[in-house]
């Protein structure tokens, strides 16, 4: 440390990059605590709803199924593709579920009727089926 004439203290660049490391790591470690924490109070949860109904949004789309959000708790969770129709494939390209002869299935954004099916506390999953055939309008729930 070194000190500058007005008599504040001046760090090294040495010092302030070690600072800004152990910061970083610091404020990481917090994000990823905070996380942790929802997902387990979420999951925990929703444990007491299994059987409820929920009007979602799909968040995010990956070849194993959809994850859908409740708008009123912030809850994420997921959908297998095994729940989707069996004609159903998922398109790599441009990153939706389709149907058979090609129409979107599911598109992020999407508001989806669904099912709490199975919750794991243990892993802090959050299993849901769709209860309805077709997505519902893009109205307000």
């Amino acid at each position: 440390m070194l000190f500058a004439d007005s008599g504040r203290l001046v760090y090294s660049a040495d010092e302030l990059e070690k600072i800004a490391e152990k910061t970083s790591l610091c404020e990481r470690t917090a994000v990823e605590a905070e996380r942790d924490l929802y997902k387990i109070k979420s999951a925990r949860f929703m444990a007491g709803l299994i059987g409820k109904i929920f009007n979602t949004v799909v968040s995010g789309i990956i070849p194993r199924g959809i994850f859908v959000q409740d708008p009123a708790t912030g809850i994420e969770g997921f959908v297998s593709a095994y729940a989707f129709p069996e004609s159903s494939r998922y398109n790599e390209e441009k990153k939706i579920f389709q149907k058979k002869d090609g129409s979107p299935l599911y598109f992020t954004g999407d508001r989806i009727r669904v099912k709490l099916i199975k919750v794991n506390t243990a892993r802090c999953f959050i299993d849901f089926v769709p209860v309805e055939s077709q997505k519902f309008s893009n109205r307000h729930f």
